[in-house]
C-alpha cells in the first residue's frame, strides 16, 4: 500500500529525512543562466534560475533511479518565457505518463511552500503530482524533498480553504507533503494516471454533489447525430476552477475568423484557419472534409449553421496522445434594434486524423461565471466527436479545456467575438 502525505510532519522530520543531493552538471548551470536571461522582468530572472536548476538536477535525479523513466520538458513552462514571469514553479513536466510540477525553493526552512495560485486553480498548469525541490545553488546541487498529489490537495482543500496573497501566490503547509522522495518514485514507477484521475473525479463529484445546482443560460441542442458521441454526457453547471483572467494569455479574437484572419494570440498557439473552399493541400482538404461532415450531421440534428460561419482548428498533444479540436464561429441575426448582438461558438473535438476519439477524453466549455457544457467519452466507438455550443454577446468570452486520457488537461486562452477590430 503506498503511504499518504505525512500529517504531522514538522521541520525536525524533514531534517530527519534530508534526501542525498545530487550534483548539477556545469551544463545544467550554464543553460540555467541563458534561460533566465530569457525572462525581461529581472524581478523573476532569479527564480527563473532556481527553477531551471530544479528541472535539470530533477531530470537527473529521475535517471538515476529509474532508467525506464523518461523526463520531458520541451512543453514545460521553463522553455515559455511569459510563464516564467508569472510561476514561481516548473509546470507540465513530463514524466513517464504523468504531469509534474516542480517547486523550486532554496531552502526548506518555513512550515508553508508558496506557489503561485494558477498552478492550483488553472487547469492549464495542474499536474499529477508537486514536488518539492531544495536548490542548493552554491554548492551547485539540488534535494527532492518530497511531494504532493493533486487528488491529495483537492482532499486538504475540502477542509482547509486555501487564501490568495496578495501576490496571487497560495500558503501550502508543509505538512500536506510527504517527506519520503522514495515513495515518490515507486509512484511514478508504478501508479497509473488514470487511478489519479478517478480519484480527483471522487472529490470533485462528491464536492459538486452538495453543491446547488443552477440553470444553464447558454444550452447545446439535445439532439446529438449518429457521429457525435450520445455518450458524451450532460450539461454541466458545476462549479470548476474559474479562469483567471489576469493570469491567462490574451483572448483569441475568433470574430476575426469571418474576415480569414488569425489574430496573434491565435497564430502564436497554431491554430489553422479552415477556409470555405477546399484548397489544393491534402492536409487542409482533409481537415475541410472532417469539419463539414460532423457540421452536416449536427444540421440534420437540428443545429442551424449559417453559410457565413468559419471555422478553425488546433491539435493538442500531449506524449503520444494527439486530439484534433474543431472551434466555428457566426454571428447571430438581431432580434431586435435594442438587443445585444450575440454570436455562436461550436467546439467539436476528434482523434487527429486516421485515429479514433480516445475513450476518456473530456471537452468543458465555461464563462466568467460557472460551466456550461462539459462532456466526455466513456465508451468506444468509430468516428466519435465531443461537441458543444454556446451562445453569448460579443463582449462575453467562453474559456474551453480539453482533456486527454492521460488525465492531463489543457485550458486554452479565452474565445472571444470581436470581428470589427483592426487588430
Amino acid at each position: 500500500m503506498i503511504n499518504p502525505p505525512l500529517a504531522n510532519v514538522d521541520l525536525l522530520d524533514w531534517e530527519a529525512l534530508t534526501p542525498e543531493g545530487i550534483d548539477l552538471l556545469p551544463e545544467h548551470v550554464q543553460l540555467a543562466i541563458q534561460l533566465s536571461q530569457t525572462v525581461a522582468d529581472p524581478e523573476f530572472q532569479w527564480q527563473t534560475y532556481l527553477n531551471a536548476l530544479a528541472t535539470f538536477g530533477f531530470e537527473q535525479w529521475v535517471a538515476e533511479r529509474a532508467t525506464e523513466l523518461t523526463v520531458a520538458t520541451d512543453g514545460c513552462t521553463l522553455m515559455q518565457p511569459l510563464a516564467q514571469s508569472l510561476l514561481n514553479a516548473t509546470c507540465n513536466v513530463q514524466v513517464g505518463e504523468f504531469n509534474v510540477c516542480l517547486i523550486a525553493v532554496g531552502s526548506v526552512l518555513d512550515n508553508t511552500i508558496s506557489i503561485h495560485r494558477a498552478t492550483i486553480d488553472s487547469a492549464d498548469w495542474t499536474p499529477h503530482f508537486y514536488v518539492l525541490v531544495e536548490v542548493l545553488e552554491e554548492q551547485e546541487q539540488i534535494k527532492v524533498y518530497g511531494y504532493l498529489r493533486r487528488d491529495e490537495l483537492l482532499r486538504h482543500q475540502q477542509t482547509q480553504t486555501l487564501a490568495a496573497e496578495p501576490d496571487l501566490t497560495y500558503a501550502l503547509p508543509l505538512n500536506w507533503f510527504s517527506a519520503d522522495p522514495a515513495t515518490l518514485m515507486l509512484e511514478l514507477r508504478c501508479l497509473r494516471p488514470e487511478a489519479i484521475a478517478r480519484s480527483i473525479s471522487e472529490i470533485t463529484a462528491s464536492a459538486a454533489s452538495s453543491a446547488a445546482s443552477s440553470a444553464v443560460s447558454s444550452a447545446v441542442s439535445s439532439a446529438v447525430p449518429s457521429t457525435v458521441s450520445s455518450a458524451a454526457g450532460t450539461l454541466a453547471a458545476s462549479s470548476a476552477p474559474q479562469p483567471l483572467q489576469a493570469l491567462t494569455q490574451q483572448a483569441i479574437n475568433a470574430g476575426l475568423w469571418l474576415r480569414d484572419r488569425l489574430d496573434q494570440a491565435a497564430a502564436e498557439l497554431s491554430w489553422v484557419l479552415v477556409p470555405a473552399f477546399v484548397p489544393a493541400a491534402s492536409a487542409m482538404r482533409s481537415a475541410v472534409e472532417e469539419l463539414q461532415r460532423v457540421t452536416e450531421e449536427l444540421e440534420r440534428s437540428g443545429i442551424d449553421i449559417v453559410p457565413e460561419a468559419r471555422g478553425a482548428y488546433r491539435d493538442v498533444r500531449w506524449g503520444s496522445i494527439g486530439l484534433r479540436l474543431y472551434a466555428l464561429v457566426w454571428a447571430l441575426p438581431m432580434i431586435s434594434a435594442e438587443a445585444a448582438p450575440e454570436w455562436s461558438l461550436l467546439l467539436v473535438l476528434g482523434g487527429q486524423p486516421g485515429v479514433n476519439l480516445p475513450v476518456g477524453s473530456g471537452l468543458r466549455v465555461q464563462d466568467e461565471m460557472q460551466v456550461l457544457v462539459e462532456r466526455s467519452l466513456t465508451t468506444a466507438s468509430q468516428d466519435t466527436y465531443l461537441y458543444a455550443r454556446v451562445i453569448g454577446t460579443w463582449n462575453e468570452q467562453f474559456w474551453v479545456t480539453v482533456t486527454l486520457p492521460n488525465g492531463v488537461v489543457v485550458t486554452l486562452p479565452p474565445f472571444a467575438f470581436n470581428p470589427d477590430s483592426v487588430s
